[in-house]
Parts: C-alpha cells; sequence; structure tokens
C-alpha cells in the first residue's frame, strides 16, 4: 500500500512513501512551497480521480496526463468480456464457434492493422489454409454483436496510438450516443469522457507513461522476494533508493539534476 513516484525526464526515484491514501499524500506534497510547486510541468498517473483531483491541488500549473497503457487496457478488457460472453453462450449451440473463439483470443485482441494478411498456413480449426487476417473476419462474420465491438475499440485504439485528439473526442462522443454501443464500452466510455482533458494531455505528450515506474516495480517485486520480505518499512525504502541511485551511476542514465518540487 505504498506510494512511489519519479522524476518524469530522468526516470529516477525521488521518494518512497509508507501510505498512499489521499490525506497523506497532501500532508507529504503541502510541506514544499506552492512557487516551487508550480514550477511542476507534468503529473503522470493512472485513471484514478481522487489523484487527479489531488494533484490538481497541489501543483496548479501542472498538465495531469493519464497513462495511454491504462486507456487501451481499458479498451481491450471490454473487448474480451464480449468475447468471453459470445464464447459461453455458443459453448453448447455451435461447438466448432466456441472453439475458435477460445483459440484465437489473442488474434482478436490484436490490433487489426497488426494482423497479416498476406502469410497462409494451417490451422487446425479452419479447413484449408487461412491467414490471421482471414480468420478474424470468418469470426467476426458469424457475430456481429462482437464485430460491432472489435470495430469500435480498433477505431479506437488507432486514435490513441497516432495521438489524433479531434478524432478520439468525436468518436467518444458519437459511440456514446449510438444505441448499439455494448453497455460495458458504453461504461469505459464515459469515464473517458470524464477524463477527456487528462486524455489529451496524454495524446499532446506522447512521451510520458507510467512505464518507467512499472518498471521499477517490477524490480521491487524481485527484491521483496529474495528478501522474504522487510520488517522495518524504512529499510525496505533506503534498500531501494540505494539499489536504483547505483544503478543510475553505473549505466550514465541520467544526466539532468533533480528539480526539488518532484
Amino acid at each position: 500500500m505504498s506510494f512511489i513516484f519519479c522524476d518524469g525526464d530522468t526516470h529516477q526515484i525521488v521518494d518512497i512513501l509508507p501510505d498512499r491514501r489521499k490525506r497523506a499524500l497532501f500532508a507529504y506534497f503541502i510541506r514544499f512551497d506552492r512557487e516551487v510547486r508550480k514550477r511542476v510541468e507534468t503529473v503522470t498517473t493512472d485513471m484514478y480521480s481522487p489523484y487527479i483531483s489531488l494533484f490538481k491541488q497541489l501543483f496548479p500549473n501542472a498538465k495531469i496526463i493519464l497513462d495511454r497503457f491504462h486507456l487501451v487496457q481499458a479498451l481491450n478488457r471490454e473487448l474480451n468480456r464480449v468475447r468471453i460472453r459470445i464464447m459461453n453462450e455458443k459453448r453448447h449451440k455451435d461447438g466448432k464457434y466456441y472453439r475458435k473463439l477460445k483459440h484465437y483470443w489473442k488474434l482478436i485482441l490484436k490490433p487489426s492493422e497488426s494482423l497479416n494478411s498476406t502469410l497462409y498456413k494451417d490451422n487446425k480449426l479452419f479447413p484449408g489454409l487461412e491467414s490471421e487476417k482471414s480468420m478474424i473476419n470468418f469470426i467476426l462474420g458469424e457475430s456481429p454483436e462482437l464485430k460491432d465491438v472489435y470495430d469500435k475499440v480498433n477505431a479506437l485504439r488507432t486514435s490513441i496510438k497516432t495521438n489524433e485528439n479531434h478524432k478520439l473526442t468525436h468518436q467518444i462522443l458519437k459511440y456514446l450516443k449510438d444505441r448499439n454501443t455494448d453497455g460495458g464500452l458504453k461504461r469505459v466510455l464515459k469515464s473517458f469522457r470524464n477524463f477527456l482533458p487528462e486524455i489529451m494531455n496524454a495524446l499532446n505528450h506522447p512521451g510520458r507513461s507510467n512505464g518507467p515506474i512499472e518498471a521499477i516495480n517490477n524490480n521491487i517485486k524481485v527484491l521483496k522476494r529474495i528478501a522474504y520480505g522487510y520488517r522495518n518499512f524504512y529499510n525496505f525504502r533506503n534498500r531501494i533508493l540505494i539499489k536504483f541511485k547505483l544503478l543510475a551511476k553505473k549505466k550514465h542514465r541520467f544526466h539532468t539534476p533533480l528539480p526539488k518540487a518532484a
């Protein structure tokens, strides 16, 4: 339940706090002078409204950026949920189609523009030679509901990938008005609409993400497993800071000094 944050430019850990609740974070950051906090330009976070409102209060001049990985993850989750629901409906009605939905789930979640349409090969669930594109076309052709969600999710993911602000905004509002849009996808799009300014900031700053934090967290989990846990949080915190500061000097990755407000 701890809270970790790093510098957006150097990706070097700034501090690790024992409590990630809103009150504890406010008490920590409010100690910095307001003029110093005003110099913070961007804050990258996930789609968690308490943190977003807190960061807006603490860093009045900062642009709040939503990590695009969480946007794509939310869309993929809804596409996969529809696939599983239709798959379970077909379990005893159409065993062949059920097996196709179950076996080729990775292809369904794969971006449509990345599907291979030229390489044909044998597939155990299809007669003859088929490409990835032709298999997906067959699967979607058997379920208009899945095809509708698939097309909308791919259009949204493409707009996020290509940083098309106006197109993404238009798609979100258009799909929300569409009566045929799946209920789960509408729920995700309503969240996108509520966080639209932060999503636009993410598309305007494609170099900002939570990727470095996620990589650091993976290293910390390995450290915890090797050490069989730490009884004292501050010993654990110091061990993490020592590890990553030594790693930074060894690889010569960090060249800019840390801002005082970070």
